[in-house]
């Protein structure tokens, strides 16, 4: 239990990217740097890997609830913004894009399925936070 409130604690505090609900997916401990993947030269947030990670997020806090523990306030809050950031971000397709340039912008509009993960995610805010239209 240590390790995981040590560990999802460090990630809710450090891994914002300044655009609130989209968060860095890699940190590298020997070089103490969060980083991104690269599309075209250029640092993006896979919409894959921030879908994965944000329901993984939802996940503990609905564990910590099950066995009777609460889960802390800012792993909530993280839920909602990335719940709010995926409401927000899709195309005008209608459907999430492969990723986000790290200032929140599509990195591209082609249509693919790597944004299934979000739906994941929002689907299990919802159950952490209660609020429909999420």
């Amino acid at each position: 239990m240590r390790r995981c409130v040590q560990a999802v604690d460090f990630y809710v505090r450090h891994s914002g990217t300044g655009v609130p609900g989209m968060r860095h997916s890699v940190y590298r401990l020997t070089d103490g740097e969060w980083e991104d993947f690269k599309r075209s030269g250029e640092q993006v947030v896979s919409s894959r890997a921030l879908g994965e990670t944000a329901a993984d997020l939802a996940d503990i806090v609905l564990l910590f609830r099950e066995n009777g523990r609460e889960a802390p306030a800012s792993w909530t809050e993280a839920v909602r913004e990335s719940a709010d950031f995926f409401t927000g971000s899709l195309l005008p397709s209608g459907i999430y894009p492969a990723a986000w340039r790290v200032d929140g912008r599509p990195a591209e509009e082609q249509i693919t399925a790597a944004g299934i993960p979000c739906l994941v995610a929002l689907a299990k805010a919802y159950r952490v936070t209660g609020r429909s239209g999420i």
